[in-house]
């Protein structure tokens, strides 16, 4: 069976999690890069998955192809922004590729 992915949600924004949402950048799919609000966040709740996005982006080698395919790349946190996922269709074969 066929997919056509147009957008997807990683959700955990460490090394692994931040590199696979910039591979998919780099071929025009965009990303919701999602992880925990940790408990000293203060106003700035997606400070997990900014952190892991700008390390990605200063990663060598590079992650990104161009800085541009960012910009692709949605970050967020699992306790505000988990309901993004309600039109999410989950494809088993990725889900265990991953895990």
């Amino acid at each position: 069976m066929a997919y056509q992915i147009s957008k997807v949600a990683v959700l955990g924004a460490g090394v692994m999690g931040a590199a696979i949402a910039a591979h998919l950048a780099n071929v025009g799919i965009p990303s919701l890069l999602l992880d925990i609000v940790p408990p000293d966040a203060g106003k700035d709740r997606d400070k997990v998955a900014r952190t892991g996005l700008e390390k990605t982006l200063k990663a060598r080698p590079a992650a990104f192809y161009s800085k541009r395919a960012a910009s692709l790349i949605t970050i967020g946190n699992i306790e505000d922004d988990l309901e993004e996922l309600a039109d999410v269709v989950p494809i088993p074969r990725v889900y265990r590729l991953i895990c």
